[in-house]
């Protein structure tokens, strides 16, 4: 019952973050399937060959596994390093793997520049650094670069 229960509320997460970011809900399960391929920095590396495996095991083309990419990046789902690398925005899904992530808070902001989303992991496991104290650092870091 707990693997049912956490695959419905990682499934349930990635609905939300789709609608949230304006992509298509029928790119659920490219993105699905990306995150059962990422390593465990939260790095991903697509090649032809993977990218055909992908599109056969969710039943689309190619292509519309690269369109999906695009769009993914876009809506800053995705973040594309190089050519065929790309990251997860660690600010939606953070640096751990599912199992050791407790709670994931999503906060919606809207004020006269738009709608910001926010969000941090709570884990489950304590780390020396916590998420908190990096998502101040990155929030800093954008600030000074802006």
């Amino acid at each position: 019952m707990k693997q049912v229960l956490e695959y419905s509320t990682i499934e349930t997460y990635l609905v939300d973050i789709l609608y949230l970011h304006d992509v298509p809900k029928r790119l659920r399960p490219v993105l699905e399937a990306l995150l059962h391929e990422k390593s465990s920095s939260g790095r991903l590396v697509l090649n032809a060959s993977l990218k055909r495996e992908i599109a056969q095991n969710v039943k689309l083309s190619v292509s519309s596994i690269n369109n999906g990419l695009t769009i993914l990046v876009k809506s800053k789902v995705l973040i594309r390093e190089d050519k065929g690398l790309f990251r997860f925005n660690p600010e939606l899904f953070g640096w751990e793997n599912w199992e050791n992530i407790r709670e994931l808070r999503l906060n919606l902001i809207y004020d006269v520049k738009g709608r910001t989303f926010e969000s941090h992991v709570v884990e489950s496991k304590p780390k020396s650094e916590t998420r908190e104290t990096i998502m101040e650092k990155i929030k800093r870091k954008r600030e000074t670069t802006r």
